[in-house]
């Protein structure tokens, strides 16, 4: 960040002839550019106010004026994946190794990272909330959302946002099923030992899983070979092809509302559009109140 973003524009700068209005516009430039997402720019303005930061506390500085500069973005455009997107992308998880000889062999699935992509859309949770599944939240149906790692670390749900039950299905169950003699039949093998820290998924070293390893070694090359890159699809992507999918095979937005813990249903009118007959139905709460209606009675006569 530093490196691409920050210095190009702050290296030859003097401290004291920084203004706020300064970084406001390099900001705005970051947004307006849209090679960055927003969570990367609030990232790159964070690392800059940090690194003025001593030089308030040190005197040389009045005020940091990096500190409340605010961004201003477009809501993002959320992407759902059809079924047979899904299924690509899955089918591309893994890795194209290369040995010493550079000749490719052929491409290795990577049973754990499919797993942890499809147990996201299968159940619409959040990332955090994945990472910190424990097997006592499930069941052979359902998963008890209790858990959710902030920061690298594993908490309770913080105080306001109540515990929650989703379906577990039975596809999506025996993904994450390990078998010791290493029979059972693809696509449902993992590939990985169970782990011992009671987390149903973890990275390499046991620890929690990080979602941008996870994007950049995983999910990304997977959008690549599924030739899907151009989407722009995200982690969180997949809980809103979830409720994508939920909502187009007529389940209620309350329900689904419930089932991705949104504090209010109205949270969930952003999937409205996905509703089969949209159009059909407000043209028809529409319709012109000056008209006579026309009562069509058996037979085919009308009056």
């Amino acid at each position: 960040m530093v490196q691409k973003h920050i210095s190009p524009q702050w290296i030859d700068v003097q401290l004291g002839q920084i203004r706020r209005g300064h970084v406001q516009g390099w900001v705005n430039k970051l947004v307006s550019d849209g090679t960055l997402k927003a969570s990367s720019v609030r990232r790159v303005l964070n690392v800059f106010v940090s690194s003025l930061t001593p030089s308030v506390a040190e005197g040389i500085l009045e005020a940091n004026p990096a500190a409340g500069v605010s961004i201003t973005l477009e809501d993002p455009e959320h992407v759902f994946l059809t079924r047979e997107q899904f299924k690509a992308l899955i089918e591309s998880v893994g890795t194209d190794k290369v040995p010493r000889s550079k000749r490719r062999k052929p491409f290795e699935p990577d049973y754990h990272a499919q797993a942890v992509i499809s147990f996201l859309v299968a159940t619409g949770l959040r990332w955090g909330e994945l990472a910190g599944l424990h097997w006592e939240q499930l069941t052979e149906t359902s998963v008890t959302v209790k858990n959710v790692v902030s920061a690298g670390e594993i908490k309770p749900y913080p105080k306001g946002k109540k515990q929650r039950v989703v379906p577990l299905p039975g596809w999506a169950r025996r993904l994450i099923t390990w078998e010791d003699d290493g029979a059972q039949p693809l696509p449902y093998r993992t590939g990985m030992r169970r782990p011992k820290t009671g987390l149903v998924f973890t990275g390499p070293t046991g620890a929690a899983l990080d979602d941008r390893n996870f994007t950049r070694q995983k999910l990304n090359p997977a959008l690549k070979r599924a030739e899907l890159a151009h989407l722009g699809f995200t982690l969180h992507d997949l809980r809103h092809t979830y409720a994508s999918w939920l909502i187009q095979d007529g389940v209620r937005l309350e329900q689904i509302s419930a089932l991705l813990g949104h504090a209010s249903w109205k949270t969930t009118q952003i999937y409205a559009h996905l509703v089969p007959g949209q159009d059909e139905n407000l043209s028809k709460a529409l319709r012109d109140p000056f008209a006579p209606e026309l009562t069509v009675l058996e037979g085919g006569a009308a009056g």
